[in-house]
């Protein structure tokens, strides 16, 4: 209990938002981290296709059936999301983020550029099939990436941006971020893209794009990369580097070793004693550390 300092239920929101915002690991800039980081997640469009997919694949007329498009495109999210699990702990939190970002700036301007070129709708109310077939496949692709960077990292980010005395009450406001740019763009898109309303069809695409830019470079300057650390060697980090330079950082402790925790080697006559002589643990060291 003493290395969580206890405050009133008020103090705990507050001290979310204590340091300065130039401080890597400051409250206030892990805070700005973990919602800033949630609200670029949701401002990448991923939504737009899950939620108003049948709709926005109906207005593609010739392409294949909306109802079995998102099918698919759901399917390709279910199916990309475990990859995540092991590019998450080989490529770092940073680099998926970096890397799905590009991927699905390059998805969502391709999409955007063939729905006002060869997929535009003809004066007969056609589209080109083909173009929308490759509409429909440069989707997926962008599904894919989120599925395996954007999506899955942003949590696991999050979960580890704070430390122990504010991390229910940095996550809760994080997840609060979430859901509220959520709301935003489920109430803004059908407005965006309605025929009766901003009539943006494909070009939203070039939206979504142009959003997912900013969310790359807020990944860039703000997200360190925290594979392999623990929650204090982390705190340790972002202290001593920016988030630029946070791949080549290296532990060199733990918050066992500085508490003085570790068990003392076996046969190493330099290593001090963990307790006195007499004491219940030198007798009975296996009840302090168990096997």
């Amino acid at each position: 209990m003493q290395m969580i300092p206890q405050t009133s239920y008020i103090g705990s929101w507050m001290a979310c938002f204590q340091g300065s915002i130039h401080k890597g690991n400051s409250n206030l800039r892990r805070t700005i981290l973990g919602m800033g980081l949630q609200m670029a997640q949701q401002l990448t469009g991923i939504n737009f296709i899950f939620y108003f997919g049948p709709i926005f694949f109906k207005q593609l007329n010739k392409g294949p059936d909306p109802f079995q498009t998102t099918l698919v495109s759901t399917l390709v999210n279910v199916v990309s999301t475990p990859l995540s699990f092991w590019a998450v702990e080989w490529f770092g939190r940073r680099m998926l983020l970096l890397i799905g970002g590009v991927g699905m700036i390059i998805s969502q301007y391709i999409v955007a550029i063939l729905g006002v070129t060869a997929g535009k709708e003809q004066s007969d109310g056609t589209h080109n099939e083909d173009a929308v077939k490759a509409m429909i496949a440069f989707i997926c692709i962008n599904i894919f990436f989120f599925a395996t960077t954007w999506g899955p990292v942003g949590w696991v980010t999050v979960g580890e941006s704070f430390p122990l005395p504010i991390r229910s009450r940095g996550v809760g406001l994080s997840t609060a971020s979430n859901w509220f740019w959520n709301c935003i763009i489920a109430t803004i898109t059908p407005f965006m893209v309605g025929n009766d309303e901003g009539g943006l069809g494909s070009s939203v695409f070039f939206v979504w794009a142009t959003l997912t830019i900013g969310s790359l470079f807020f990944a860039y300057f703000l997200v360190p990369e925290m594979k392999g650390l623990t929650l204090e060697q982390i705190d340790q980090m972002m202290e001593e580097v920016s988030p630029r330079k946070s791949k080549g950082w290296v532990a060199t402790t733990t918050f066992a070793a500085e508490m003085g925790h570790l068990r003392p080697e076996k046969n190493s006559p330099t290593s001090p004693p963990m307790f006195p002589p007499s004491s219940p643990g030198a007798l009975y060291p296996e009840a302090y550390f168990p096997r």
